[in-house]
Parts: C-alpha cells; structure tokens; sequence
C-alpha cells in the first residue's frame, strides 16, 4: 500500500518507515467529532476530515522527531514544495477569487525559494533531494486538475490547510531533533514562513 492509499497510515508516518502512531492524535479526532456532531451532515465531514487529519499529524510529531532521517526529511520537504509550487500555478489559472489567486502566486514564489534553500542545505548534508512528488501529494495534484470552478476554490482550499499542517509538523520537528545540521538549519527557518501559510489559509477558509 501506498502513501496516497491511506491518509491515516501517511499521517502516523508509515511512509517514512515509522511503525508507531501517537496516540493523543486520536484522542482529539475524537473530541473533534463529538464537537460537529450536531452540524449540517456535508459540512460536518469536510471540517471533520480536516481536522481528523490535523490531529492525526500532530499525534504523529514524536514519532517524526524521534525517527526521521535526514534522507526522508529532505523527501518529505522536497515533494511539499513540489506540490505548493505546482498547486499554486494551477490555482493561479484556474481560481476565480482574486484572494485565492494571490495566495496561489504568493505560494509559488515562497516554495520555489523554499526549493532551491533545501537544495543548499541537502547539498551540505550530502543528501540526494529527489525530483517526484511523493505519491499522496501527485494525487492531491491530480484531484485539483480535476476540479473545476467554485469546486477547484474549496479543494485547493483545503488541501492547502492539510498540506500546511503537515509541513509545519515536520519543520518544527526536525528542527528540534533532526540528525543534520544544514537541514535543521532549514526547517527552523522555513517553520515561521509556513506558520504565516497556514494562518493565512484558515483566513481564507474562514471568508
């Protein structure tokens, strides 16, 4: 099984080789559900998928920072610019709200900046930074080219609030406990700039 085959095995970390999933995660997918229970059936699954996931990924930091190699950082980083970069020209074109399409070009300009400092720091860790998505992120890119009009808004929408926790999760953990110094180096500088991300995106979310 894949990656993209199971958001929840991505989510503890089973594409990183990492067998053990936090547990206080699922405790709060747990609160989380309770909370939307009473809520409109449609919106209650699409806030509750993302903030499933949003539990599940912070239920899995120990795991990261406990586990992770500079070889699967520098993947998991490289593949999340990828997709921001790729994503954002594909919302630049296809949004039809001015706000989501300077969020999409502001994504591209920050990851492709991203891309090339990871490409630095991997280069002084002797780390090979690959050039494909992993498969969870080619296929959150291939429902986006799928999507269309105010459809393509709320997926892009979305995704962004998964990816960007996702990433944040990761920075934050390799900077406190990563096994490079360059690459530390990196996460610590690209956590504030995809925090800013992220709170922008819930903004929007929230318009």
């Amino acid at each position: 099984m894949s990656a993209s085959d199971d958001p929840v095995e991505y989510a503890c970390g089973r594409s990183f080789g990492i067998k053990q999933c936090g547990m206080r995660g699922h405790h709060t997918s747990f609160k989380v559900g309770a909370f939307f229970a009473a809520q409109a059936p449609e919106e209650t699954m699409r806030v509750l998928n993302i903030a499933i996931a949003a539990a599940l990924i912070g239920g899995a930091s120990y795991a990261y920072a406990q586990q992770m190699s500079s070889e699967e950082f520098v993947t998991m980083a490289a593949s999340s610019d990828m997709f921001e970069v790729q994503s954002g020209q594909l919302a630049a074109k296809n949004s039809k709200q001015p706000s989501v399409q300077q969020f999409a070009e502001m994504m591209v300009a920050d990851h492709t900046k991203a891309s090339q400092e990871l490409k630095v720091a991997a280069g002084e860790a002797k780390v090979t930074v690959p050039t494909q998505m992993i498969d969870k992120h080619a296929a959150q890119l291939q429902k986006l080219q799928n999507a269309q009009g105010e459809t393509f808004d709320k997926a892009y929408l979305e995704a962004q609030l998964v990816a960007h926790q996702e990433a944040l999760k990761l920075m934050q953990s390799y900077a406190q406990s990563g096994d490079s110094e360059p690459l530390k180096a990196h996460a610590t500088k690209a956590s504030p700039i995809v925090q800013r991300h992220l709170e922008h995106a819930q903004k929007l979310v929230g318009q």
